[in-house]
């Protein structure tokens, strides 16, 4: 049986479904369009396993003499004889009560405040209730992996990645809630990523005129997901305490003396972190060209997924992605 059947119907196959012959008047009117095209299709040409795939459908499992076609809630069972039985089901909405989202990517998505939205829902429950719904959103996102191959799995975890760093860089809180929604939905997934054999490794090149979140909210923020945070104008404040500088107005004026040896740190903690194939996220407020070398040098490599961010995390920004050695990114439109 096909365990993720709200994955959304391919660009491509849906313009390709289009074109077929449109569905007959007594074809069931409570499924979408496209299901009911693909019934009235078989019913006149028995479609087989071939000819679904070259439509681009791929959410396909084939099982003696039956062949099934899930998406978006519809599940499609195609018999011999032009025969085809269909059965809907219900995703749950992120808004509703439970906690198996019809995407991966929807536990973290930033244009919609998924983040936030999760961390208020737990605030609201009791403590039982609390924890079994921390159960239930670990168990969640380990079903989703496990239905995803490679390059689904790589495209979801840029999403997942950039969809943080937005989140941290405009929620206007940190509290408990939001800690344990992130342990259990991120830190989850990035271990899964682990499992896999891929790690991530987001490089940030913004600069920032308040410094106080990427000193007070990142650490704990990205902690929290299972993923290493360093910046090197953090570590400048961790070098001026060793020398007995304690405070930030004097900090933040040595800045200059300290950089240098922060990112000589920060380098030798990247180094650590790819040793150790831990995920990390390098931020660096005034990067130069040293920057990101050693980052660089696992670019393209087995089982590293790089992301470069130069541009404020705005909405409607983007991110360069370098896919792991032998993963491509789906095609466009699927």
């Amino acid at each position: 049986m096909i365990e993720d059947i709200f994955q959304p119907l391919p660009d491509r196959a849906r313009r390709n479904i289009e074109g077929l012959r449109q569905p007959q008047p007594e074809a069931s009117t409570n499924l979408p369009d496209w299901a009911r095209t693909l019934i009235t299709h078989h019913s006149v040409l028995d479609v087989g396993l071939a000819e679904l795939e070259s439509l681009g459908l791929t959410n396909i499992e084939a099982n003696e003499d039956v062949i099934s076609v899930a998406y978006e809630g519809v599940g499609i069972d195609f018999m011999p004889g032009g025969q085809a039985a269909a059965s809907v089901a219900t995703a749950t909405d992120p808004a509703a009560d439970g906690w198996m989202f019809p995407r991966i990517t929807d536990y973290w998505d930033e244009r919609v405040g998924a983040i936030d939205a999760a961390g208020k829902r737990l605030e609201a429950l009791g403590k039982e209730d609390r924890a079994a719904a921390l159960l239930e959103i670990e168990e969640s996102i380990k079903k989703h992996e496990g239905v995803l191959n490679d390059e689904f799995l790589v495209s979801a975890a840029v999403s997942f990645v950039d969809d943080l760093y937005k989140c941290a860089s405009t929620i206007d809180r940190w509290d408990e809630s939001l800690l344990l929604y992130l342990n259990a939905s991120a830190t989850t997934f990035s271990r899964q990523l682990n499992f896999r054999g891929i790690r991530l490794q987001s490089l940030v090149d913004n600069a920032w005129d308040d410094p106080s979140r990427l000193i007070q909210l990142f650490p704990d923020w990205f902690q929290a997901a299972g993923i290493v945070y360093v910046c090197p104008q953090v570590l400048v404040r961790n070098l001026a305490r060793r020398d007995g500088i304690e405070s930030e107005e004097e900090i933040s004026g040595l800045v200059p003396q300290y950089i240098d040896e922060a990112r000589q740190v920060a380098d030798t903690l990247i180094a650590q972190c790819q040793n150790e194939h831990r995920h990390f996220v390098l931020v660096d407020t005034d990067a130069v060209e040293t920057s990101f070398d050693q980052a660089r040098k696992f670019i393209g490599t087995v089982g590293v997924l790089t992301m470069i961010r130069s541009e404020p995390p705005a909405p409607g920004s983007n991110v360069s992605v370098a896919s792991p050695k032998g993963i491509a990114f789906p095609p466009a439109g699927l």
